[in-house]
């Protein structure tokens, strides 16, 4: 039961960086905008798992926030960052609170 979980916090970690390398569709904006839907379908490298339940991330960005929604088993849980680097509350898909930071950086993410 604790890998599997442990498992969910490495995936729930891997989605919210996955959005740190994604490039933008503002590229001639002065601000990217990473407003979209991405689904996992699978998983390579060093995290890798035998089966991979597929699941979407929904990502809502305004000026100064970005909030972004795993939708699993249709299960969804949503979390805001304000994208100034200012600590913000957030909890995974296991109910696992923690505190995060989100900035924007060229024309990437860093969550």
């Amino acid at each position: 039961m604790k890998r599997c979980s442990l498992l969910h916090r490495v995936l729930s970690l891997a989605a919210l960086a996955a959005v740190t390398v994604l490039v933008s569709k503002g590229a001639g904006a002065d601000q990217p905008d990473f407003t979209g839907s991405y689904t996992l379908s699978e998983v390579k490298g060093s995290q890798k798992a035998d089966k991979v339940t597929p699941w979407v991330l929904r990502v809502v960005q305004t000026e100064h926030d970005i909030e972004i929604t795993r939708i699993e088993d249709g299960k969804a849980t949503s979390n805001s960052f304000k994208l100034d680097g200012s600590k913000s509350s957030y909890t995974n898909v296991d109910g696992v609170k923690g505190v995060g930071t989100a900035r924007l950086k060229g024309k990437g993410l860093i969550i």
